[in-house]
């Protein structure tokens, strides 16, 4: 199995969506509601602009083809929305920094595993980090609350198990994708989604013996 798509294991919808809803429900617990629904809020948005993003091209081909430019990568949205922020808050209150540091670590590693496995373009994942580090970093700006030893423990196990899960079914990994592409269908009327490999990439035809 490639390392890349290990790596890329750890940005997938289903891993880190239950994930951030734990560090939720981890804000909660410490007594910090305000706190949980800022978090969420942010990420709700973040989401929204993703979605949005590879909405406008699947269904109305609207992209940026100087760049290669298709839609934000989630991967990279998520990864750098919420390893940093999940480091923080497992970690101690005096190895935060470390922890945060090796979230961001993990998000920059998830986003490069996009590259290696030809699923995105550079300026795709660039755009997922700035929107999922935008995330990350408002919510860090603020007091975090403590974690409980218990807490922390609860969290890794609940993010190994979702790691099992997701590396199980192989056909799970493009459920996302597939639920976008109908809705794109569906709101544009479009009976295919545009793919930047038949409408930015496909050769130019040679021309004929006699055209100028």
């Amino acid at each position: 199995m490639s390392f890349w798509i290990v790596v890329s294991w750890l940005g997938h919808t289903w891993l880190v969506l239950p994930l951030a809803l734990l560090l939720a429900l981890m804000f909660v617990v410490a007594g910090d509601a305000r706190g949980a629904l800022r978090w969420l809020v942010a990420l709700a948005v973040a989401i929204g602009l993703t979605t949005l993003s590879k909405l406008a091209f699947l269904g109305w081909g609207i992209g940026i083809r100087a760049l290669d430019f298709t839609g934000i990568s989630g991967h990279a949205m998520y990864a750098a929305a919420v390893w940093p922020v999940a480091g923080a808050l497992l970690a101690s209150p005096a190895r935060r920094r470390l922890g945060m540091t090796l979230g961001g670590v993990a998000a920059l590693l998830i986003g490069v595993s996009r590259l290696g496995l030809a699923v995105h373009s550079p300026s795709e994942v660039v755009a997922g980090w700035l929107v999922g580090g935008a995330v990350a970093a408002w919510v860090l700006r603020q007091p975090l609350p403590q974690s409980s030893v218990g807490w922390r423990w609860a969290a890794i196990l609940a993010v190994a198990l979702a790691s099992r899960w997701v590396a199980v079914p192989p056909a799970t990994l493009a459920q996302p994708h597939r639920m976008l592409v109908k809705l794109a269908l569906v709101l544009s009327g479009r009976t295919a989604p545009y793919d930047r490999h038949t409408i930015w990439r496909a050769p130019h035809p040679r021309p004929t013996p006699g055209q100028h």
